[in-house]
């Protein structure tokens, strides 16, 4: 059961604090990973270890496969439940044509939904 309180409190943090939170989340998504052309996959890797390692993960770590580099790191809050969270790497090509914006400037944008 989620504590309303903390819920509040969590959203509260993302309110005071949105700019901030905007700018890391900016950060993220300027680095460059396209994993169908190996493009940054290995930077977006330690990019993202080294996220994991300053918000106190431990231990956060790159684990190798047979094709892409997957980051693992656990944070025990004490909670009664475990939450694993997985993304894809991006495969979209660099070279797509169809791009509306610059992929790698993370720009705010005012765009009516697309239902």
């Amino acid at each position: 059961m989620v504590d309303m309180a903390d819920l509040d409190r969590i959203f509260q943090d993302i309110e005071d604090n949105f700019e901030d939170h905007l700018a890391k989340v900016q950060e993220f998504l300027k680095t460059p990973c396209f994993s169908t052309e190996n493009y940054g996959v290995r930077e977006c890797a330690n990019y993202l270890k080294d996220v994991l390692d300053k918000l106190g993960f431990s231990p956060a770590e790159i684990v190798e496969t047979k094709l892409n580099p997957y980051v693992y790191g656990e944070f025990d809050a004490g909670a009664e439940r475990t939450l694993l969270a997985y993304a894809k790497y991006d495969n979209v090509g660099v070279e797509e044509k169809n791009w509306t914006y610059d992929p790698f400037k993370a720009e705010i944008a005012d765009n009516p939904p697309r239902y």
